[in-house]
């Protein structure tokens, strides 16, 4: 399951795993809770799973000009990567 808290006063995005496939997380036992995202200055408010239960994807905007970035987090490592984002661009789902 995913869910938005705060991480030092910033929303970011939680996991923990259900059931009997749950994945071993780095830094913590196998079913602890953990941010897989680690904003700092601007929050993430909004995010959906991948088909394939193995990426987050995320929505967060750069500077506060509402010109949001779509992010892919890997949920096992919490690897993130921009997928969608230009200057002045405002990418959507």
């Amino acid at each position: 399951i995913s869910w938005s808290a705060p991480v030092r006063g910033v929303m970011n995005i939680w996991v923990r795993p259900v059931g009997k496939d749950e994945f071993v997380t780095k830094g913590g036992p196998a079913g602890a809770p953990r941010a897989i995202t680690n904003g700092t200055d601007r929050p993430i408010t909004r995010h959906v799973w991948s088909a394939d239960s193995k990426y987050i994807l995320y929505f967060q905007d750069d500077k506060g000009d509402e010109n949001f970035r779509i992010y892919r987090a890997d949920v096992a490592t919490g690897e993130a990567k921009v997928l969608v984002g230009a200057p002045d661009v405002a990418a959507q789902l």
